[in-house]
């Protein structure tokens, strides 16, 4: 599960490759190809769930960032030297970026006590809040008003209808609010004309009710609606504004696009005059309701005259595409098959997947065996130079591991920057590695890279928890093999007190 911050982020950089795109294929792409890409966009700000793809473009910035990085010596600093990987690891959710946040935070920096509710979920709150209030306001406000307005009772209209049936019965209606028509309602439609209307112009009023029967066969309201909530939810990203914008944009094109479709390519220079006579004033109302010329006159006309024949070639491309970039921007990275063994025993498959206890061995099929030995307490004390807030509890952390890769293939190194610990009954307490301490541990704890066939037996590592003590942890670990994927688990190990010398 991404987290809001991952979820934002990702969601960022999807509209700007998103609008890249809408730029350099607005002429040559069908309409529709954008809506669903925008589809995409709004799954990744709604829902924090994502299916894994081998193709997914963190995994992919991550390995261009290890090949230029190079591998990790436990001797190194705990700042990754590749901010590209530290980004990149931070969307995809892998462990790194959290144990790479607390390396770089001195202890007094942690807040001795967390609030309930922070300040700024409070002004997302309050936000998002206002934003659903003001257009559920408005909504409601001119759908009142509309209700008014007089069935219409007109001789074209009656046979247009005729031949535009639904499973949901569509109106025509006019009142003299609008300057605009307009459509509204999801379950029971209602196209909206104003009263100053040319009813005996047949071609513009085709026009006009065939762009609106397209907004209502789509359900464009409900979609307008979902756009909304997402808005509501990210209401402080600028990237989510733009997003509110190009989608409004897009569906009007699209049914531009439709309504030429229906009626014949030759009517374009018709159909754009219909819109330039049609686009006088603008009027207030809320994004709910489908402006038949609203939204960037001059964008539409020029589709409009650019607009050619959607071919073969086209549409494969258009799906080619849209599959291409939700497994690159829509997805997360994939975790490996672990198997597990103890010691002594045969490999077998874990009984909880991606999850270990103390020695039980984390095992990647020729990359890798790792084992947590204990977790231990101990009394030597933090680091409380200058002010810093003393730990409640300081541990150790024995583990090792055995490089299997093949003989000649590449060293191995599980160094401080593949992991981070929590407590397992309480996440929230707050919590720093060894490289906070003027503390020396014994053991191989700062051992370099390990070659193939060799081993590293009972290396050790501190943590320290500040807000109380725990009697159980939860370890987790995280590094890319020679093949550039990452593979992630955890360790549920129990914390082994101190025990007194006699």
């Amino acid at each position: 599960m991404m987290n809001w911050l991952q979820m934002d982020i990702s969601a960022a950089l999807m509209i700007v490759i998103v609008v890249g795109v809408r730029i350099l294929n607005k002429n040559t792409f069908p309409r529709s190809a954008f809506l669903w890409l925008w589809a995409i966009v709004w799954l990744r700000l709604c829902i924090p769930f994502s299916l894994p793809s081998e193709w997914n473009l963190y995994s992919l910035l991550n390995t261009a960032a290890n090949k230029l990085s190079g591998p990790t010596d436990m001797a190194a600093t705990a700042v990754p030297s590749s901010a590209v990987a530290a980004w990149t690891a931070a969307l995809s959710g892998s462990t790194f970026p959290r144990s790479w946040d607390v390396l770089s935070v001195r202890p007094s920096t942690f807040p001795q006590s967390a609030p309930a509710v922070s300040v700024w979920m409070l002004i997302w709150l309050i936000g998002a809040i206002g934003f659903a209030v003001f257009f559920g306001v408005a909504y409601i406000r001119w759908y009142r008003r509309f209700r008014s307005a007089h069935p219409v009772k007109q001789e074209f209209v009656d046979r247009w209808l005729s031949r535009h049936r639904l499973l949901r019965s569509i109106e025509v209606r006019q009142t003299g609010q609008i300057d605009s028509p307009l459509t509204y309602g999801i379950f029971r439609p209602v196209i909206l004309m104003p009263v100053a209307m040319d009813w005996s112009d047949h071609k513009r009023l085709e026009y006009i009710l065939t762009h609106e029967y397209v907004h209502i066969r789509r359900f464009d309201s409900a979609s307008k609606m979902l756009l909304l909530l997402a808005f509501c939810l990210h209401w402080y990203n600028p990237f989510a504004w733009l997003m509110y914008m190009l989608v409004n944009r897009d569906m009007e094109l699209y049914c531009d696009e439709a309504v030429i479709r229906n009626l014949g390519y030759q009517r374009r220079s018709d159909y754009a005059r219909t819109l330039i006579h049609m686009e006088e004033q603008k009027l207030a109302l809320p994004s709910m309701n489908n402006y038949f010329s609203k939204l960037a006159i001059e964008e539409r006309i020029e589709s409009i005259m650019k607009m050619k024949k959607t071919t073969v070639a086209g549409v494969l491309s258009a799906c080619l595409l849209i599959g291409s970039l939700a497994a690159v921007l829509a997805t997360s990275p994939v975790s490996a098959s672990i198997v597990t063994s103890h010691s002594g025993g045969s490999p077998k498959l874990a009984g909880h997947a991606n999850e270990y206890h103390a020695g039980e061995t984390w095992k990647v099929n020729n990359e890798w065996e790792f084992t947590v030995n204990s977790v231990r307490e101990t009394t030597l004390a933090g680091n409380s130079i200058n002010g810093n807030r003393p730990a409640k509890q300081v541990l150790i952390v024995n583990y090792s591991y055995k490089n299997i890769r093949p003989t000649g293939g590449e060293p191995l190194a599980f160094s401080k920057a593949h992991f981070w610990m929590t407590d397992a009954h309480d996440p929230g307490n707050n919590n720093a590695d060894g490289s906070h301490y003027t503390i020396s541990v014994p053991g191989m704890d700062r051992i370099g890279v390990v070659n193939p066939g060799q081993s590293a037996q009972s290396a050790e590592w501190v943590y320290a928890f500040y807000d109380k003590k725990t009697d159980k942890v939860e370890f987790n670990v995280g590094a890319y093999d020679s093949h550039e994927k990452l593979h992630e688990t955890k360790f549920i190990v129990p914390v082994e007190a101190h025990k007194a010398a006699k």
